[in-house]
């Protein structure tokens, strides 16, 4: 089992984009202001994941963390 995040993709020309590249700086990049906070607050998110797991299982925090809110971020 695995606890996995999500960092989306780089924009090139306002569309995200695959090109390696791209890709690669956007991932080795520190992240400032609010793609940092961002972070922040979905590491947060994640570690109440695996506590979750611990003391419910995993189905059942599976099926709690995994729902998606309002415009694809997690529920809380």
């Amino acid at each position: 089992m695995r606890v996995r995040i999500g960092i989306g993709r780089p924009l090139d020309g306002g569309e995200p984009t695959r090109d390696p590249d791209l890709v690669a700086d956007y991932v080795l990049a520190n992240p400032v202001g609010e793609e940092r906070a961002t972070l922040e607050e979905t590491t947060r998110h994640a570690a109440d994941a695996v506590e979750a797991i611990v003391a419910e299982g995993f189905d059942r925090a599976s099926s709690r963390f995994n729902r998606r809110g309002p415009e694809g971020s997690p529920a809380a």
